[in-house]
């Protein structure tokens, strides 16, 4: 009985976690859609993916829901991943009670049991609202203030990413040119060749075939799984819902590849490990069963996977790589008083609420009332409490009653179809799909079905109009089939010579 109280219990919060990750989608889709490009680089299949439309103005089916800050996205976003390992962990601890056996004993007294059972209910209902409460939005705070759940009472959003950051929008990539200086040992490089360095890892042939320096180069190797590792890391904190194991798996796959598929160049086949070309394909194939080979794959194996990630992980934030880019030259152009306006800024922004106070939710009673004291309410706000009309437009209640639109009827035959009023209902007998239902009953529609709704009445009456027409004697047919001879020994139809003969011709 504990085991499958544990079990039940577990299942409740597994559904729990479920329902609150589904309320936040449905309330903002940006939190999925931002992943849907970098999810697709990563899988083999093709993700059924949103129209362009729905996902520039945020929609979900027909619903059009209001744009939210770069800071609550984010902050959703890491929420959900605290949600996600629960969800796992939980997960683990069900598939392990499913394989244990329940030793445990059910007394034979229904007094005890009964007992048992009702314990549980009243637990159940309590912890089933702690739970709900526990991972619901808003409930961080006893005022509406912060949107965050208890769970992530505790998430600071600011403590993930810098204020230069910008919540995921840009890298934090100048701290590295002076790091990036020590390594070349020249003062000559601006912080824009700084950026032409890294943009060269954009390309595998520019990093590898025109290196800034010998990449066998301590130092190099060093700088390299420096940045190296802040860009991986930065991917991570940007897109916390991708599984960074399944990640970091199909990474190991693609680099063993990378190492044993050459490159083309002028000077022939090109390999990563070896840093030098072959002439031939055949040659390339041949050195690479070699000790040399080996050797160096060996020795270089984690600069050359720290080159290999910064490449991927570069490619797939190349938007925020551009964005850095852009702003660190805006920022070289600014004057004092700009410089100064555009530090505010993102000041303002770093240190504003996840949730704003002017935000809304749908459905909010706070601002209908403040709507409607200040006249701002619109005609159109009305119509949502109005029924809907056959076409689908709201109309008044009492021309929706004047028309019958307030009495619902079904059909049977028509799979218990509703029809509103009862010309929607007269005109459907005409309509194809209740004529192709007839048809799947076996009976050929014609008006003498029409109003009939019932199964059984139709069948009824379809087995009444075969056996009234087989019944009926086509007996005028008959005699003009039958054939006579006359005295002549002419061949007349029956009814020919009928004719002839009343008339006295015979």
């Amino acid at each position: 009985m504990a085991n499958l109280e544990e079990k039940r219990d577990l299942c409740e919060d597994l559904e729990v976690i479920e329902d609150a990750i589904a309320k936040r989608l449905q309330r903002n889709p940006e939190l999925y859609y931002n992943y849907l490009e970098k999810l697709s680089s990563f899988e083999k299949h093709s993700l059924e993916v949103p129209s362009s439309i729905d996902i520039k103005n945020n929609r979900v089916y027909k619903s059009k829901k209001a744009k939210r800050s770069k800071k609550q996205i984010v902050a959703q976003q890491h929420e959900i991943r605290l949600f996600i390992e629960d969800y796992t962990n939980k997960q683990k601890g069900l598939n392990m009670l499913m394989k244990r056996k329940d030793t445990t004993q059910i007394s034979s007294d229904i007094g005890d049991f009964i007992t048992s059972i009702t314990e549980n209910k009243s637990h159940v209902k309590s912890s089933l609202k702690d739970k709900i409460d526990y991972y619901s939005m808003f409930s961080a705070s006893t005022t509406q203030k912060s949107i965050l759940s208890k769970r992530a009472a505790d998430l600071d959003i600011n403590q993930t990413f810098t204020r230069d950051e910008q919540f995921g929008e840009c890298m934090d990539l100048e701290r590295f040119h002076n790091v990036w200086l020590s390594v070349v040992k020249d003062d000559s490089y601006s912080l824009l060749d700084f950026f032409r360095v890294i943009e060269s890892f954009l390309d595998t042939k520019s990093y590898l075939k025109s290196p800034h320096m010998d990449r066998k180069n301590q130092r190099y190797q060093e700088f390299i799984k420096t940045i190296s590792g802040y860009v991986e890391s930065f991917f991570f904190k940007k897109f916390c819902l991708i599984d960074k194991e399944y990640v970091n798996a199909r990474l190991q796959q693609d680099f063993i590849l990378y190492l044993d598929n050459p490159l083309n160049n002028q000077n022939g086949f090109f390999c990563v490990a070896c840093n030098k070309s072959f002439k031939t394909k055949s040659v390339f194939d041949n050195h690479l069963p070699g000790k040399q080979h080996k050797r160096n794959v060996d020795k270089r194996r984690n600069s050359l996977i720290s080159e290999y990630k910064l490449y991927r992980f570069l490619n797939l934030l190349r938007t925020e790589f551009n964005n850095t880019k852009e702003f660190t030259e805006r920022k070289i152009s600014f004057t004092a008083n700009e410089r100064r306006e555009e530090l505010e800024r993102l000041n303002n922004e770093y240190n504003a609420p996840v949730y704003g106070s002017e935000e809304q939710e749908e459905g909010d009673e706070e601002h209908d009332e403040y709507a409607s004291k200040n006249g701002n309410r619109s005609i159109l706000d009305g119509l949502f409490n109005m029924p809907l009309g056959p076409d689908g437009v709201p109309m008044p209640f009492w021309l929706y009653k004047l028309q019958g639109l307030d009495v619902s009827y079904y059909c049977e035959i028509c799979s218990n179809r509703e029809f509103k009023g009862r010309r929607a209902f007269e005109r459907h007998f005409n309509e194809k799909t209740h004529q192709y239902h007839l048809r799947c009953l076996g009976i050929t529609p014609s008006p003498t079905f029409v109003g009939i709704t019932a199964i059984t009445e139709a069948q009824t009456l379809w087995d009444h109009i075969q056996s009234t027409q087989k019944k009926k004697a086509p007996s005028g047919k008959i005699d003009m089939d039958i054939e006579v001879e006359d005295a002549d020994g002419n061949v007349l139809t029956r009814k020919v010579y009928d004719d002839l003969k009343r008339q006295g011709l015979l």
